[in-house]
């Protein structure tokens, strides 16, 4: 298995869709645990109650439950430089590793929000600049497209297609 993407702070975004293609490329029940959360291994006592089961009763298939929750961990711990691993040292599951670093990066749903907005302004006034090729004029317009779209903003080829030709 190749080393996964690594992030030292900076662009975030594009580590985050490269981790996100890496992990479900190798094993999709991985980023299920990233994005849901761990793998319970539980059992029903006597009194009708779902409790965690107790790792001397663990059968195989709870091992490999429990190997899937170390790996997603592993797999984002080596994606992570010296800074960003101490950021997130405390942290106990793969999900809370993700979302701190979702929340710091990205910022809260307000910080989302308004990053968003900044977006479609630059978006809604998006034209060629002058002795731009078009080259670059379109890989600027990618940029904001992609952002938008990693915030959750999701703009259709066909208005992006309308925009590039206004």
């Amino acid at each position: 298995m190749q080393r996964p993407p690594m992030f030292n702070g900076k662009f975030y975004t594009y580590w985050k869709n490269r981790m996100e293609i890496f992990i479900k490329a190798d094993n999709y029940q991985v980023w299920r645990v990233i994005e849901v959360g761990d793998f319970e291994v539980t059992t029903t006592n006597d009194k009708n109650e779902v409790i965690p089961k107790s790792i001397s009763d663990f059968d195989k298939a709870d091992f490999e439950k429990m190997e899937i929750n170390a790996l997603a961990i592993k797999l984002l711990h080596c994606g992570l430089g010296p800074h960003e691993h101490n950021r997130v040292m405390g942290c106990k599951t793969a999900k809370q590793i993700w979302n701190l670093l979702e929340v710091t990066h990205e910022g809260t749903s307000e910080v989302k929000r308004s990053k968003i907005d900044l977006l479609m302004n630059q978006y809604e006034l998006f034209q060629m600049k002058s002795k731009e090729s078009i080259q670059d004029m379109f890989t600027r317009f990618t940029n904001i497209i992609n952002e938008l779209t990693s915030l959750g903003k999701v703009i259709t080829s066909e208005e992006q297609v309308r925009k590039v030709l206004r």
